[in-house]
């Protein structure tokens, strides 16, 4: 379980450019949770999951894992960077090695992972990315695609099995192959009791994805709630600048010709409703 009490991180303190970039956050991420935080550019999202695992510091407030505090001296901060696992944004301008695989590699190596151990977390990770050929791991990763790379970065993240996955944008840059293969991958990783973790703009992959959505506004916790509690909140959507979703425009309309329409995340459940509807 991560958990934040009352966390404040001040950018450039004590000067003109002093900024608050999270306010009085609190919040608890529990196993097996599939949590989308959304809000504005600027908002404080990249900061919030940057404390997730000791990358930042707060000002004031405490940032426990399993009931440690990550900050204490006493805790092994290399232990917490295995269990919460981040994929920034372009982390693929992060690559240094020569092959995907020394790439992918580089992490479960430094946490100690042995060598026949090491070289199947590697090849199950890729394996998990969509990659089905053993060729890609030789490849440089400065080669490849730009979905390709994002890709083989989650991979890198993966291979040290982390408890919880936190994922900044982690759809940007895929072609819709990419995207399918990621959705299944994160689906199954939930069932399986594995935490996730995921900052987006793409409001369409948080109704896919997310049972849970934390929506932040000039550093503050305004939402932490239900998929469809945040999406029926038109006012709140409209003031953090959110785009409502097709798929939830559509089930709006129909709802004022059908009452009993459940609540959708696919068109594919709409047309499903439809159609058993139409049956009766």
């Amino acid at each position: 379980m991560l958990e934040l009490k009352n966390v404040f991180v001040t950018y450039d303190p004590n000067t003109i450019f002093m900024s608050n970039a999270l306010v009085d956050i609190s919040l608890v991420i529990k196993k097996n949770e599939s949590v989308g935080i959304v809000g504005r550019i600027g908002s404080g999202k990249s900061t919030l999951i940057q404390l997730f695992n000791g990358l930042i510091k707060p000002d004031n407030g405490t940032v426990l894992l399993d009931n440690d505090d990550i900050n204490s001296k006493q805790v092994d901060i290399r232990k917490v960077r295995k269990k919460v696992g981040i994929v920034f944004q372009y982390p693929e301008e992060q690559f240094f090695a020569e092959t995907v695989f020394a790439e992918v590699a580089f992490g479960p190596k430094n946490m100690g992972m042995r060598e026949i151990e090491l070289k199947n977390a590697v090849f199950s990770a890729l394996k998990d990315m969509g990659f089905s050929s053993e060729k890609i791991a030789q490849r440089s990763p400065f080669s490849l695609s730009g979905g390709e790379k994002r890709r083989v970065a989650i991979a890198s993240i993966i291979a040290m099995n982390p408890d919880i996955l936190v994922l900044d944008e982690p759809m940007a840059g895929m072609d819709f192959n990419g995207k399918e293969k990621l959705i299944k991958y994160i689906k199954n990783e939930i069932k399986n009791g594995r935490t996730l973790v995921f900052v987006t703009h793409n409001m369409e992959e948080l109704l896919e994805i997310a049972d849970r959505v934390i929506a932040l506004d000039e550093g503050k916790k305004v939402f932490d709630g239900r998929v469809r509690t945040f999406f029926s909140d038109e006012k709140l959507i409209e003031k953090i600048g959110i785009d409502i979703p097709s798929v939830v425009r559509m089930r709006n309309k129909l709802k004022k010709h059908y009452s009993d329409i459940p609540f959708c995340r696919t068109p594919m459940e709409i047309a499903a409703y439809l159609k058993k509807r139409n049956r009766h």
